[in-house]
């Protein structure tokens, strides 16, 4: 096996952001990448984004469903599924459902803790959310229980807890009674390094402590928020910014170093907002600017764990003006890890009861980094994706 054809939506930028890494990291170990963009399929005609692909990839970009069908019949090669089982998704899962190609998924960014928080509302805003996302959820396991969805032959996962809860899952019981009939989603799950390991492996980054790095969530518009809280209150979110920026201030003139605001992919309401008007904002470059921090604040999400591996100075944020969905889910990553806190409704008290010395208990970075960032130092993620590929014999 010297090639492997990657199924996903090139013009949807945020997607080919969030797999290039991936992408170059596997070229490292194969011949050709083949790359199959959907776009087109998808009505997003008028994009233009540059993909600065090496001499290794070939780009197809099938116009038509006919198309699509005719090329994924041809390859018969291992399929990197860059794609979701969402509506807009449809046709082609029903076509990948049909093929022997053996499907793989990539999922390295190591363990975000999760929770569907009920807590504090009301029953029509908890109905609403259990509608939207647990029968959403059943009747994508239906399509594929039924064969109308592909399932996914190798999983691959950089974290043990999620490794474990799958293995423990109800499907992979089910699966354990011999009916005849499989009802996992995932046939087999693989663990191997995180994809923050692999930039450490192929050293991307310069290391150094220029900054004063704050990693920002979009945490009023995003859809998670919104699904289980509703719109954003306009009065929570001026003051969140007032207070955010304040905090950000401070720190910078305590510690006498710029501040730089790694704004959520999505976020184009705060560039649009100036919500950061005093400090440079940057897009697609947090790992790079992380590797450069002397501190990085941040409320919850999967950037913070190129810090952790880095055992950077962390600061978890929260306060009243966030909610409780965000409280909760800054309050998980604080738990886990044994993090610093900062109150933005007391973020002069806070800061100033922040020792250097309260950063160096690492016991807890530890335990997170080989279960979840790198358990084989001598390897990258992508070579064990490859090696296990080619043992295989697919």
């Amino acid at each position: 096996m010297n090639s492997i054809l990657v199924l996903i939506n090139l013009d949807n930028k945020n997607t080919y952001e969030f797999e290039k890494k991936n992408l170059t990291n596997l070229s490292n170990y194969l011949q050709k990448i083949i790359i199959i963009n959907v776009g087109k399929i998808l009505g997003n005609n008028k994009l233009n984004i540059n993909h600065n692909f090496n001499e290794k990839f070939e780009v197809l970009n099938p116009v038509n469903y006919n198309e699509l069908y005719k090329l994924l019949k041809f390859y018969n090669i291992p399929i990197l599924y860059c794609l979701s089982l969402d509506l807009q998704f449809f046709k082609i899962n029903f076509f990948l459902a049909k093929l022997k190609n053996k499907k793989f998924v990539i999922s390295n960014l190591g363990y975000q803790p999760q929770n569907f928080n009920y807590v504090n509302q009301t029953f029509i805003n908890n109905f609403i959310f259990f509608f939207k996302f647990r029968i959403n959820y059943y009747l994508k396991r239906l399509l594929l229980l039924f064969g109308i969805f592909p399932k996914i032959d190798y999983f691959f996962e950089s974290s043990q807890y999620i490794i474990d809860n799958i293995n423990q899952g109800l499907s992979k019981k089910l699966d354990a009674l011999n009916f005849g009939v499989n009802f996992s989603y995932y046939k087999n799950v693989i663990k191997i390094n995180s994809r923050v390991w692999d930039n450490h492996f192929y050293k991307k980054f310069e290391q150094t402590e220029e900054y004063i790095v704050f990693i920002d969530g979009m945490i009023f518009d995003h859809p998670d928020r919104i699904m289980r809280e509703g719109p954003v209150n306009l009065k929570n979110r001026n003051n969140y910014y007032q207070q955010i920026n304040k905090l950000l201030i401070h720190l910078s003139e305590k510690y006498k170093k710029e501040v730089i605001i790694c704004l959520h992919p999505k976020n184009n309401l705060s560039e649009n907002n100036k919500d950061f008007k005093k400090f440079k904002c940057i897009k697609f470059q947090t790992d790079k600017y992380i590797n450069r921090s002397y501190i990085v604040l941040f409320h919850e999400g999967s950037s913070i764990i190129e810090a952790v591996l880095l055992k950077k100075k962390i600061i978890n944020i929260d306060g009243k003006s966030l909610g409780p969905y965000i409280n909760n889910r800054a309050k998980l990553y604080r738990d886990l890890l044994n993090l610093k806190k900062v109150d933005l409704d007391n973020y002069l008290i806070d800061i100033e009861n922040i020792k250097d010395k309260d950063f160096n208990n690492l016991s807890n970075f530890e335990e997170y980094i080989k279960k979840n960032i790198v358990f084989d130092k001598g390897v990258s993620g992508a070579y064990q994706i490859i090696n296990h590929l080619k043992n295989k014999d697919i």
